[in-house]
């Protein structure tokens, strides 16, 4: 990332890594997709055949068997951390770019705004989350989840610092 395209890419590229959410389950292998996965066993949405007619609705309309090696859930676990990678890159290294002032926060504002939703979905999926704000490039293997409040903070802090300088 050495100039304002290379910018531009970069944010297109996290465009196009957010649009991945919307495809989660669409492989027909691993997931019945956002509806049965997110919203099956809610208020929102029930399967009512038994779990033994319908495999592809367990776990999800009974949330105790649902882990963290379900497929969905890792799914939405990954998308999140590589998303939030992503925008720290772009956040990182904007300051040093070679453009003004206004297009660097400009860049830094949208990369802020992904980082947020990614937060933001994953606090209401997972609860207390570890928070990275600079970008991974090592194996890093000792993660601590961060309270709900500090989530919260970053969420809004990047939302606060998106409305501000966004040009967009």
């Amino acid at each position: 990332l050495n100039d304002s395209l290379a910018f531009e890419a970069a944010i297109v590229g996290i465009q196009n890594q957010y649009a991945l959410w919307h495809t989660i389950g669409n492989d027909n292998v691993n997931s019945q997709g956002w509806l049965c996965t997110w919203q099956m066993g809610t208020d929102v949405a029930y399967n009512k055949a038994p779990a033994d007619l319908d495999p592809f609705a367990v776990p999800y309309t009974n949330y105790e068997n649902l882990t963290s090696t379900d497929p969905v859930a890792l799914f939405a676990w990954k998308w999140a951390y590589n998303l939030i990678n992503n925008c720290n890159t772009v956040i990182a290294k904007a300051d040093g770019a070679p453009m003004g002032q206004a297009n660097k926060n400009s860049v830094k504002a949208e990369a802020s705004y992904f980082r947020a939703v990614a937060y933001n979905t994953l606090a209401t999926l997972f609860g207390k989350v570890p928070i990275i704000t600079a970008p991974l490039t090592v194996p890093k293997t000792d993660f601590v989840r961060a309270s709900l409040a500090d989530v919260n903070n970053l969420i809004v802090a990047d939302l606060t610092f998106a409305k501000t300088n966004s040009s967009r």
